[in-house]
């Protein structure tokens, strides 16, 4: 979420809170009669004549077409953007600038993970986490395969994506996962 939606966030909350609070108390008030200006009974007569007023329809349909609107921008705010577009790059003076798409290198390097021996498919992408820059290497592994040495292949690309990018705020996550299944080897005639 960015800053602005943040802080949207908490100014609506703020609002709606007070809001509520002060109708929860405005009820609890007129129904112990605590105050005498409060009437004893609520006269609906104004707002349902308003109701039947002609505009009245169109009024409430455009209401509720900006409160859907509303919604969706809201809910739209709150989809998390994780994903990383184009890195700058080591080098980039400030008359140029070296960038590289972030996600195409990620896969790059998961490519070259699904090489080593034991490792059935990866892949990568690069992630804001926490203020972080996270590279996320995620593989597939058979039931046999020999750990120590796939754990030497992931350490060796994270080394190689980290001098790719020249960035040292890089960090390198590298989740495997076991097949579920073991491959079925085509049978040779």
């Amino acid at each position: 979420m960015s800053r602005a939606t943040i802080a949207a966030d908490r100014v609506a909350t703020f609002v709606v809170a007070v809001i509520l609070i002060g109708v929860g108390v405005t009820a609890i008030a007129w129904w112990l009669d605590l105050f005498t200006w409060m009437p004893a009974r609520l006269d609906l007569t104004a707002a349902l004549d308003l109701v039947y007023q002609s505009w009245w329809p169109w009024a409430a349909g455009v209401a509720g077409l900006v409160a859907v609107l509303v919604g969706l921008r809201w809910l739209i705010a709150h989809v998390p953007d994780r994903g990383v577009g184009d890195l700058k790059l080591a080098g980039s003076g400030p008359g140029g600038k070296l960038r590289a798409a972030a996600s195409p290198v990620a896969e790059a390097a998961a490519q070259v993970l699904a090489g080593a021996p034991g490792v059935r498919s990866a892949s990568g992408k690069v992630l804001h986490e926490r203020g972080q820059l996270v590279a996320r290497l995620t593989g597939t592994i058979e039931t046999g395969a020999d750990l120590h040495a796939i754990a030497q292949a992931a350490d060796k690309v994270a080394a190689e994506l980290g001098a790719v990018l020249g960035r040292n705020d890089l960090l390198c996550q590298v989740q495997l996962k076991t097949a579920t299944r073991t491959r079925v080897q085509p049978r040779v005639r």
